[in-house]
């Protein structure tokens, strides 16, 4: 999981649905895809992927505190039966939509910690980048296993928050859908995420290795394929690189776009 910038101003297609009062949220497809480059909000996984197990070309629109939480039907315009909403229901806020996999939409479904858990929510990918619940600077990763880990100096709730986001999420060890009906339900179960972390990274590794070591122009383009935020375990691949020998060809996200 990586952060992703996201524009204050909602779309045009995020207005003109809550002006309708309708909870169909698929015209955000499009404005979503572009915010997080086709990339899974919590998995990483791009909506352009081939893989066996996982039919990624079905993305949708999550969100990120679940509606039950966040609308309750209980005032206004949303009393009753919806549709409709008020178009100020909370359901419609921008900040709480994520751009996810059908397979992590449906795992994570409508779970949220409990009071009295030890945790009060998950790790946010479009919040502050330099706060202290960022992706970057809760997660880091095992390279050779692939698989995505609290960091050691996260402490308290942050950890639980931190921790919980990889269990519930499921971003590690495979687990079957909550919804096993469920149209996108991946044959009975999700991905192993931390064993295609791994091969992603080995992959990585080999294109590097296969290159001549004196053209640096070369390596570097091919480092930033890699880590750009619009590739599939971008975050791990941008931590193999920075513990890499190859490190010295790394340019670090705010340079590389001062320089863009």
């Amino acid at each position: 999981m990586h952060s992703v910038s996201r524009p204050a101003e909602p779309p045009p297609e995020l207005v003109n649905l809550a002006n309708s009062g309708r909870a169909d949220f698929g015209p955000l497809a499009s404005p979503l895809d572009a915010v997080f480059a086709g990339v899974c909000a919590y998995c990483e996984r791009g909506i352009r992927d081939d893989d066996a197990d996982l039919s990624t070309r079905f993305f949708t629109c999550d969100h990120f505190l679940p509606r039950h939480l966040v609308c309750h039907h209980e005032v206004g315009q949303c009393a009753g039966n919806p549709p409709p909403h008020s178009n100020s229901c909370p359901i419609y806020d921008w900040g709480n939509l994520m751009y996810a996999c059908h397979s992590c939409a449906d795992t994570k479904g409508g779970q949220w910690p409990r009071p009295g858990e030890s945790a009060d929510g998950y790790i946010n990918p479009t919040g502050n980048p330099h706060s202290d619940d960022s992706p970057e600077a809760v997660f880091t990763y095992d390279i050779g296993a692939g698989a995505i880990m609290v960091h050691g100096s996260v402490i308290g709730t942050a950890r639980n928050n931190a921790q919980r986001t990889i269990d519930d999420l499921a971003l590690n060890t495979p687990r079957g859908p909550r919804n096993p009906g469920t149209r996108y339900a991946a044959r009975d179960r999700r991905i192993n995420l931390a064993e295609r972390r791994s091969q992603w990274v080995k992959r990585f590794r080999e294109s590097l290795d296969s290159l001549p070591a004196l053209e640096p122009a070369i390596l570097r383009s091919v480092i930033d394929a890699f880590i750009h935020p619009s590739g599939r375990f971008s975050s791990i691949c941008r931590q193999y690189i920075q513990e890499s020998e190859y490190r010295e060809h790394f340019t670090p996200p705010s340079q590389s776009a001062a320089q863009s």
